[in-house]
């Protein structure tokens, strides 16, 4: 397994502290996401996830939206995905991701002029485009410090809901970067009602866990998602 899926797999855990510790926190952590990141699809609540219920977070899913990728995460045959069967796709899903999010990013390079080298101002003159990164993971760990200048906006981002709610959904960087999402949640009281229960979840989680603030930290993602990647 690539290094970078391993990370990307396992919620892209970036304990700092002694091996021990940084294992179990980084096991709790992705088994926290994965448990919560199916229960908030699983609008029936029959423990099971139809293909509706996957693209109502295409994103997050998208991996499973594939015809193809969905028949083979189904390995019963049934026409459903259990919590097991997509855990045992953690790898797979997690490539997939990688890949469908690079090859995004370069596309939006190449159609909007300055975005290589964009600053606030611009992301702020182009809130359509920023709500397109905002979704995107990997493009979020290549331009933390930036994205944090546009989040940390708190009037832009009450002003520009579709960019708030983009980052809100794009549950893999929320539940990676605890200390900055406890801020987000505090600041914005409301949320998508799909995302209320994930939402109160995740800071309960943190809450319980004072140990992720202080034993993560965003720079253990620049050596594993190359910055300025063709």
């Amino acid at each position: 397994m690539q290094k970078q899926t391993l990370i990307f797999a396992s919620l892209l855990s970036l304990a700092v502290a002694t091996p021990i510790f940084a294992q179990t926190m980084q096991q709790k952590v992705s088994n926290w996401y994965w448990q919560e990141r199916f229960v908030v699809a699983d609008a029936n609540e029959d423990a099971l996830l139809e293909k509706a219920e996957l693209g109502k977070f295409a994103t997050e899913f998208s991996y499973y939206l594939e015809a193809k990728n969905f028949q083979l995460s189904d390995e019963n045959h049934d026409g459903f995905l259990s919590y097991q069967e997509m855990l045992s796709r953690k790898e797979a899903e997690a490539n997939y991701r990688i890949s469908m999010e690079s090859r995004q990013i370069r596309s939006l390079e190449a159609a909007n002029q300055g975005l290589a080298n964009a600053d606030v101002q611009f992301l702020k003159n182009n809130s359509v485009l920023t709500m397109t990164l905002f979704s995107n993971f990997t493009w979020m760990m290549q331009h933390a410090d930036l994205a944090e200048k546009l989040y940390s906006d708190k009037l832009w981002m009450a002003t520009h809901t579709s960019v708030s709610n983009a980052l809100h959904h794009n549950l893999c960087w929320m539940a990676s970067n605890p200390k900055s999402a406890k801020v987000i949640y505090e600041a914005q009281k409301s949320a998508s009602p799909e995302l209320l229960g994930w939402r109160a979840d995740h800071l309960k989680f943190i809450r319980q866990n004072p140990a992720l603030e202080t034993h993560y930290q965003l720079e253990g993602f620049q050596a594993i998602i190359k910055v300025g990647k063709k």
